[in-house]
């Protein structure tokens, strides 16, 4: 569990910048939504910052692939960013 754990999350430990990777975090190609989320909601953690729900939710939703954003488009039959 301890090697993937680490090969996981420390390269995110090591070199990010908590401040700003909340606003700069985006989702790679082959990264799933459940791994984007838990990566979001990590660093949104560890930023420390004081955010309303609305920029917590348009930060996650701009850091969407495309593919990501139109499945979640589909399931919810409109327009996510509305």
């Amino acid at each position: 569990m301890k090697r993937v754990f680490l090969s996981k999350y420390q390269e995110y430990c090591k070199t990010w910048d908590m401040q700003d990777d909340i606003f700069t975090n985006i989702q790679d190609d082959d990264e799933t939504l459940e791994d984007y989320l838990e990566i979001f909601l990590y660093i949104l953690q560890r930023s420390k910052l004081k955010l309303d729900s609305n920029t917590i939710r348009t930060l996650f939703l701009r850091g969407l692939n495309d593919n990501a954003r139109n499945n979640i488009n589909l399931l919810g039959q409109g327009d996510i960013s509305q």
